[in-house]
Order: C-alpha cells, then structure tokens, then sequence
C-alpha cells in the first residue's frame, strides 16, 4: 500500500457501523484466543515445521479482524 492509512468513518447508521477492508488490514490490534481443534499446517505461522499442527488448547493471538467470540 503506497497511500497513508486513515480510518473510514462508519457509515450505515447510528446503530450500525462497519470497518472497512483497510481498517480491517491495517489494525494491529491482536485477540487471545484457544484453539479447540488442531488446525492442520498452522504451526508453520508460528515458526515451527511446516508439517506440524498447531495442537488443540494452543494459546495464540489472532488479528482482531479474524477472531470470532462464540
């Protein structure tokens, strides 16, 4: 990305509001989260062997653009 970052107003709305894609990308903002099953191939991320799963109970961080609360 060439162009400076600058957050997109929410625009749907008092009561609902978005983020944009780029808001999206761009926030560095990271969430705890527990893996509850192995995730195949994952561990390479995480800079282990490529081969290797990240196990099930795993603590990591995941962009807060990706988490989803249950």
């Amino acid at each position: 990305m060439a162009e400076a970052y600058s957050p997109v107003e929410p625009g749907l709305g008092p009561e609902e509001s978005f983020l944009s894609l780029p808001d999206l990308l761009m926030s560095h903002e990271r969430l705890p989260c527990r893996a509850q099953a192995a995730l195949p191939r994952l561990a390479l991320a995480l800079g282990k062997a490529p081969s290797d799963a990240l196990p099930e109970v795993s603590g990591l961080q995941l962009p807060a653009g990706r988490a989803r609360r249950k």
